[in-house]
């Protein structure tokens, strides 16, 4: 079974121009608009005590320019990128937890399981297509879910749900290769048991303090990826102490499925280290950093939680894109 965010591509950062410039633009945003990072258009919660304008902007290009590429800001900013970047590696490394579905065994993303089928219904139905109707899925997901799993011995169902999907496909060839794979396909909806979320030792233990007095980033990293395991395990139990709600929000859609976590890991989050950096508020740049780290762990987390319920299919990257991450 393979690792809910190493499947969706974001485990790394130190070889990753992109993710680093996003991280890097993130903060000089920050800095612009003295607010903390967002998350959906919603600022992160951490309060800030605001600059003049033209202070501000000139913070923000200092840090990393408009026209600057992450190469140009790690010759500049030497001693940023090997702390910074690998401690996000590392916090991905905490996070990223064998996608599981047992979790929820009777709900997983139904694209997941879909995805081969379509090897064999090569010319009928596409992967395009199903990003294309990923909303309408994820609503009849339980319909859909419940006609894999009676395939191979009534493909019926199967086929009910496939013209649902494209209602304009040839209906006299899909019914002649649904019955031609009863011998000889079924659908992966075995499960695993929620994984633990083992802490790893983190590097740089020795790096001083960087920039910013009375306040060690390799402790503040300390006591992030140390609560996170537990944030995590927490929050899933939770979710399945309440799993209609959560196949509700996964029924209305991306959004809502992306509402739902959030609203139960942020916070819980933010938490967890804000009584060691509270007192350095008045430090734009500071804020800027600390709250473009949390959205981007905010982001991980959410997208484990999702991958050990439901797997890591296309709605997963489907929250992972409308994320911004």
């Amino acid at each position: 079974m393979s690792e809910t965010l190493t499947k969706l591509g974001f485990t790394e950062f130190k070889d990753n121009e992109a993710r680093q410039d996003a991280f890097l633009t993130m903060i000089r945003e920050s800095m612009e608009s003295q607010s903390p990072a967002q998350l959906l258009g919603v600022p992160i919660g951490i309060p800030v005590i605001p600059l003049s304008s033209e202070i501000a902007a000139s913070m923000a290009d200092g840090f990393y320019g408009s026209d600057e590429t992450p190469a140009e800001h790690k010759d500049r900013c030497p001693n940023f990128h090997p702390v910074v970047f690998e401690i996000m590696e590392t916090i991905a490394t905490t996070l990223d937890a064998p996608a599981a579905k047992s979790a929820a065994p009777f709900f997983v993303d139904p694209t997941e399981p879909l995805l081969p089928l379509i090897d064999y219904l090569e010319g009928l139905l596409s992967t395009e297509e199903i990003e294309e109707k990923l909303e309408e899925i994820m609503s009849r997901a339980p319909k859909l879910l419940k006609a894999m799993k009676e395939f191979p011995d009534d493909w019926e169902p199967l086929y009910d749900e496939i013209v649902l999907i494209k209602p304009g496909i040839d209906d006299e060839e899909l019914r002649e290769r649904l019955k031609e794979l009863q011998d000889s396909f079924s659908f992966d909806l075995e499960g695993l048991e929620p994984p633990s979320i083992p802490i790893p030792t983190l590097p740089f233990l020795n790096v001083p303090p960087m920039v910013y007095p009375n306040f060690g980033i390799i402790a503040f990293f300390q006591k992030l990826v140390a609560a996170l395991p537990t944030i995590v395990q927490e929050t899933i139990d939770g979710i399945l102490r309440s799993i209609d709600d959560f196949i509700s929000a996964v029924a209305e859609g991306i959004l809502a499925v992306i509402e739902f976590i959030l609203n139960k890991i942020v916070q819980p989050i933010i938490d967890a280290v804000k009584p060691y950096f509270e007192g350095l508020f008045k430090m734009l740049g500071f804020v800027a950093l600390i709250s473009t780290i949390l959205v981007f762990t905010v982001g991980m987390t959410l997208l484990t939680i999702l991958g050990i319920l439901i797997g890591t299919g296309m709605i997963a990257k489907g929250v992972q894109n409308l994320l911004g991450l």
